[in-house]
């Protein structure tokens, strides 16, 4: 154990899920799994183990309906579709749109930000 603390559970410091790991606390900083997944050497697989990988995933897929119904594709999949989201820059149609809607419905609220 390389470290301990002798404050109660509830006042005791922990990492919570979401942080960036520059705020964790002093014993966790640099320990976490999110500080060693970036750092991680690639996996190495055979040219038989590359043909049963995950394209998102970059895990061999054992069982491909297992593998998708699992939790760590369906983050995967979902992070791919925040980021990709992210990229698109906004259509100028949408944005006239909702500049019209707020218009006719909240133009108080156009008023405030100017």
């Amino acid at each position: 154990m390389a470290w301990s603390s002798r404050l109660r559970w509830e006042l005791q410091p922990r990492p919570l899920l979401g942080n960036p790991p520059l705020e964790a606390p002093e014993p966790f900083r640099g320990l976490l799994l999110s500080d060693r997944r970036p750092t991680e050497p690639p996996q190495h697989y055979t040219a038989e183990e590359s043909r049963i990988l995950c394209p998102i995933c970059r895990v061999p897929e054992i069982s491909r309906h297992a593998h998708q119904d699992g939790s760590l594709h369906r983050s995967r999949l979902l992070a791919v579709a925040i980021r990709d989201a992210i990229r698109q820059p906004p259509d100028p149609t949408a944005v006239e749109a909702t500049f019209a809607l707020l218009r006719s419905a909240r133009q108080d609220l156009l008023e405030q930000g100017a």
